[in-house]
């Protein structure tokens, strides 16, 4: 338990870049300052080069399997972190020692990547493959590490995170670990870990690149990825002459899932509840907030319209398609909403909560989503009282926090249950600010 208090309490450094396994993590020393025979220096070089300019936490601990490492985020290990960067290499003790089932590993080391995703989800995940261990190549754990290698590769392709497997940087032409690399056939040496380092390291910089790139793109306006779809060029059109007129009493701005009430799937029911206001539907499939930004400054946000009530729903997709961090999401519907308060100085915006995606409870999409929400939240208020801050997204789950298909088929979408759940969760709303004189 020393170790984890050690680590608790090393938390407050903020580290941008967290590595979290065993021993061979253990060694790479850094901070918390590892003490017995942890304390080898065999890591030293690593640490120093990885962490010159980023700070850094290693949750390594020796001898842990996925199990214990699961202990540990269950107990506070990431709680309260932002880090940019998180290492994972775990599973090289269940190889050694466990039953023999790969399955088993993969399956250990699938619940600790869920575990990050909810804690950091705006990390950048690097899921390393057990490295070789024991002489011969022939060895049952060298076979076992194999094949937990190529569970580990298909899992993260399918979590879309970097995986990085040195198997083949470890072991010489006839498929031994040299001595130089590994001196007891399971802990590199410094030679081995410099092979990490020099195969991590590029992963990091382009990530970190990435990063800083995307920090600012939910903010940016941007021409809408779908903008050369047949639909696209007449619905822009259409909607710029719509604010032009101004012919609306209820501005909806949002994605596809917005874009559908116009298109029937909520079967009128919007219009009905809503009548005799009229609905103007400023929703555009396949939206992240920069493309909603890029079509207020382009048209669809005239001087002419003079809506009573402004409904938005946006960001859905900035999390599907990106992935982009809550507070950058947070950053782009704030911008959104700002512009909506300065054009309409006496409209209520009604902000919306991101609905809920995926059908599990830890899908990283939905926890991604409920971040941005709790960012939103805090606009409730805002504008002098104009802005109204709704979070509807439980009406739509099974009391375990499962999405029914009975609501989103997709898990993302709603059909026509799920329109008249939000309808019914939001009109009475609308209904008393559209009675509510202007300010």
């Amino acid at each position: 338990m020393a170790r984890h208090d050690a680590v608790l309490a090393a938390k407050s450094s903020h580290p941008q870049i967290v590595f979290i396994g065993d021993s061979i993590t253990h060694h790479l020393g850094g901070i918390p300052t590892p003490t017995g025979p942890f304390l080898s220096h065999r890591g030293d070089a690593f640490w120093s080069a990885i962490t010159r300019n980023r700070s850094g936490l290693n949750l390594g601990f020796g001898a842990d399997w996925t199990q214990h490492v699961l202990w540990r985020l269950d107990h506070g290990e990431l709680d309260g972190l932002d880090p940019k960067h998180v290492v994972l290499m775990v599973g090289t003790n269940n190889v050694l020692w466990g039953n023999g089932d790969a399955s088993q590993i993969v399956e250990g080391v699938r619940a600790c990547l869920l575990r990050i995703l909810t804690k950091a989800p705006q990390a950048q995940i690097t899921l390393m493959g057990i490295l070789p261990c024991r002489n011969p190549a022939s060895h049952p754990n060298r076979l076992l590490a194999a094949k937990v290698n190529v569970g580990l590769a298909t899992l993260a392709k399918g979590f879309n995170i970097d995986f990085l497997d040195l198997t083949s940087k470890f072991v010489d032409e006839h498929g031994d670990i040299p001595v130089a690399l590994m001196d007891d056939g399971i802990h590199p040496t410094p030679a081995g870990y410099e092979i990490w380092r020099a195969a991590l390291e590029p992963l990091l910089q382009a990530s970190d690149t990435a990063m800083r790139a995307k920090s600012s793109v939910a903010v940016t306006p941007a021409r809408a990825p779908q903008e050369g779809h047949p639909w696209w060029p007449g619905r822009f059109d259409e909607k710029c002459k719509l604010a032009a007129t101004g012919d609306f009493d209820v501005m909806l701005v949002g994605d596809s899932i917005t874009h559908a009430i116009e298109s029937g799937v909520d079967e009128g029911l919007f219009k009905q509840m809503l009548a005799p206001a009229v609905i103007g539907n400023f929703g555009d499939a396949g939206d992240c907030t920069e493309n909603v930004l890029w079509r207020f400054d382009h048209g669809e946000l005239s001087a002419s319209s003079h809506p009573k009530v402004v409904m938005v729903m946006i960001g859905t997709n900035n999390t599907r398609v990106r992935m982009d961090p809550p507070a950058d999401i947070a950053a782009g519907v704030t911008a959104i909403v700002g512009r909506l308060v300065s054009r309409f100085p006496n409209a209520r915006i009604v902000l919306l909560g991101i609905l809920p995606c995926g059908g599990s409870p830890s899908d990283p999409k939905r926890l991604n989503n409920e971040k941005v929400n709790q960012i939103l939240s805090k606009l409730n208020g805002s504008a002098k009282g104009r802005v109204h801050y709704l979070d509807i997204g439980g009406k739509f789950l099974n009391p375990d926090g499962t999405l029914p298909d009975t609501l989103m088929p997709d898990a993302l979408h709603p059909n026509a249950s799920g329109y008249r759940i939000w309808a019914n969760a939001v009109v009475p709303d609308i209904r008393k600010l559209l009675e509510e004189p202007a300010n």
